[in-house]
């Protein structure tokens, strides 16, 4: 994924898209995999530090309780990520 660090900022393609996709009334469940990927491409990569929690709170600009479902979802699918392909 291209960009892929870029597009995790708040106000950038898969944070404010997320957002949005809940905001119309509809389960971002695969949109968040995306993300999730993202996030997990870029730990990999040693271009993100820190916990998921970290990572989602201070790059991402999610925060509880505001965005306790689109957190919910990219956890979720960064678990399913780490099961499936490994830490």
């Amino acid at each position: 994924m291209r960009g892929s660090l870029e597009k995790l900022a708040p106000q950038e393609r898969l944070i404010w898209g997320a957002r949005f996709i809940l905001s119309a009334g509809f389960l971002p469940k695969i949109y968040c995999l995306g993300i999730a990927a993202a996030i997990k491409i870029n730990r990999d990569k040693g271009r993100l530090a820190g916990s998921l929690e970290e990572v989602l709170s201070w790059h991402c600009g999610l925060k509880q309780p505001q965005d306790a479902r689109l957190i919910e979802l990219i956890k979720s699918g960064y678990s399913e990520m780490v099961e499936r392909f490994g830490e």
